[in-house]
């Protein structure tokens, strides 16, 4: 009986050894895990301001395009304040892609070391052996709509370059391989605004006055967004915060485990012969 006291307060010993090793290390990848997330959804809140001021820009445009092709058939609007009017927008469409740019490269984040909106687009490219649900196996997550030239080469034009960090649209072009096929850019060349803009020179002026190849909108399914940071992220960090609970609930366990097997320890000890205890 007494060896069998002896094994015990032993493992238990060993399990507070464990547990007390491993607490600290679930705490800590606890801690970089709610960081992730916390810079995670910093950046929802970004690219949500910036999905909305594109949103807004898109029917800011469309609106004084028509105004301006009203004005021009009328004769109230020359062609030169017309330019300046759209060059505005240009302006404000070039803006708002340099923060779409910031705001996901990595230098700004400590614990998110990978663009989001590529690493998001990544977890939906699931094979079809995936249990995966299948309206999650697309890529849609996010929707550009770029002006560009007939002229232009489109691998090239879509690759964009930035003092601020780069953006490759090509890899939101197309998917083609068992994931089907999606299309997540919109490309408005000269021929396509005819059937777009209302005013005949609207096309011509964003194109040329809106910097970095163009790109007059971007929209974010911030819906699915939400369901990946829950599903990879937010799950894990339960299942830790669970085994961090378990843990601790262990070794409390063990702890009281150890106190109570020296107790009866202590108490086989005493009522041993009085020939069998030690001189």
């Amino acid at each position: 009986m007494i060896i069998l006291l002896a094994f015990l307060i032993f493992s238990s010993i060993a399990s507070i050894v464990h547990f007390g090793i491993e607490n600290p290390r679930i705490n800590n990848s606890i801690y970089v895990k709610q960081s992730e997330i916390s810079e995670i959804n910093m950046y929802r809140e970004n690219i949500k301001d910036i999905d909305d001021k594109y949103t807004n820009l898109v029917v800011d445009i469309f609106e004084k395009d028509y105004e301006i092709y009203k004005s021009i058939e009328n004769m109230e609007m020359s062609e030169f304040e017309a330019i300046n009017i759209m060059r505005n927008y240009a302006h404000v469409a070039y803006q708002l892609f340099i923060d779409f740019i910031k705001a996901g490269d990595s230098k700004y984040f400590v614990y998110v070391d990978y663009n989001i909106i590529h690493e998001f687009q990544y977890k939906l490219l699931q094979s079809w052996w995936s249990e995966q649900p299948i309206y999650e196996r697309t890529w849609n997550i996010i929707y550009f709509e770029v002006l560009i030239s007939e002229n232009d080469n489109i691998t090239e034009y879509l690759y964009k370059r930035t003092p601020w960090g780069e953006l490759n649209l090509n890899n939101f072009l197309k998917n083609e391989f068992e994931f089907g096929t999606s299309d997540l850019i919109n490309l408005i060349n000269e021929t396509r605004a005819q059937n777009i803009f209302w005013y005949s020179k609207t096309w011509e002026i964003l194109y040329n006055y809106t910097q970095y190849g163009g790109v007059l909108n971007i929209n974010v399914d911030l819906q699915l967004y939400d369901r990946i940071v829950q599903k990879y992220y937010e799950e894990p960090l339960l299942k830790l915060q669970n085994r961090r609970m378990n843990y601790d609930i262990n070794l409390t366990l063990s702890s009281a485990s150890v106190l109570f097997f020296t107790f009866l320890f202590d108490i086989f000890i005493s009522k041993r012969p009085s020939h069998l205890k030690k001189k």
